[in-house]
């Protein structure tokens, strides 16, 4: 059934996320290998898309190019998700979805978000994060970035070390934006690479995602 005209304007005021934006760029980007626009006309339409407000912004940058509309397509993406801890720890871990958007409700616990083994099926990745009292912990790996400059914060920390990696090795591709907004208020939010065991650091063997010892 086609959409309804007055859904339809519904949508196209709905604020566009990271993940519609990024979208949107592909598309463009595709369209331009393609020969559908010129070189002038990809660039001059991914700088208003990077910009873009609502999803009827995005919707007229690729109204003339094949593929679903952002205003239809936003009914196949995923539903926000959730992870909440309250004096105890919540993880994700092993071979999880990450979704396209994620909230986080942190009162004197700690959540562990292990991306290492994630499917990875979004380029970005928004976090809605509420810490107080407890801790937020980011495990990243080479290809994963992570942004936290719009976070308010009250007496907490926020530390976030790149992936280990060779000086000489080449730049590994970014797989996923993470941007982590919200509130930290008396607690911590850190995005780090795994560490090793005890086993592990014993028997001297290398940090993850290096080759040297």
């Amino acid at each position: 059934m086609a959409e309804r005209p007055d859904s339809e304007a519904a949508t196209a005021k709905l604020r566009a996320s990271h993940h519609d934006r990024a979208r949107a760029v592909k598309r463009l980007q595709e369209a331009g290998l393609a020969g559908r626009l010129d070189a002038e006309e990809v660039d001059e339409r991914i700088t208003t898309a990077l910009t873009a407000r609502t999803l009827g912004d995005l919707a007229e940058l690729v109204a003339d190019l094949p593929g679903d509309s952002p205003l239809t397509s936003i009914r196949a993406q995923p539903h926000r998700d959730r992870i909440g801890s309250e004096l105890y720890t919540a993880k994700r871990d092993g071979p999880w979805t990450v979704p396209a958007q994620l909230d986080v409700q942190v009162d004197g616990g700690s959540v562990v978000l292990d991306f290492t083994e994630a499917e990875i099926t979004f380029p970005t990745l928004d976090i809605e994060a509420s810490v107080r009292g407890g801790s937020l912990t980011l495990i990243t790996k080479p290809g994963i970035d992570v942004h936290t400059r719009d976070l308010m914060v009250e007496n907490g920390t926020v530390k976030v070390d790149a992936p280990w990696a060779e000086d000489d090795a080449p730049a590994t591709p970014v797989i996923l934006t993470i941007t982590v907004t919200g509130t930290v208020v008396v607690g911590d939010i850190t995005g780090r690479p795994p560490r090793r065991n005890l086993k592990e650091w014993l028997r001297g063997d290398p940090r993850p995602y290096t080759t040297g010892p």
